[in-house]
């Protein structure tokens, strides 16, 4: 099976400059930046993307593989069941 590109957000997520607080702190302009990760598009950051993106990978390219019963669950709560179901529904829309 080919590999599949799973995308949850939008990433890599740019770094700014943040003179303004960096002087406010005493540090000289250029010294302190921030990540900006209010930008993957999501309500609570990246790091839930980052984390489900290549478990939904992998999930996608065993999907033959897995049993029907005894498997072993682990639940989620919280964004990453959000971001599974849009990734999921990507999936299936583009075949």
């Amino acid at each position: 099976m080919a590999s599949v590109d799973v995308r949850l957000a939008h990433l890599p997520t740019p770094l700014d400059p943040a003179d303004r607080l960096g002087a406010a702190l005493g540090l000289a302009p250029g010294r302190l930046w921030v990540k900006r990760d209010d930008c993957t598009g999501l309500a609570g950051g990246g790091n839930k993307a980052r984390k489900l993106e290549p478990l939904c990978r992998d999930a996608i390219a065993r999907a033959g593989e897995l049993p029907d019963e005894g498997a072993i669950v682990y639940l989620h709560t919280g964004g990453l069941p959000a971001l599974f179901a849009d990734g999921v529904a990507e999936w299936v829309r583009d075949g």
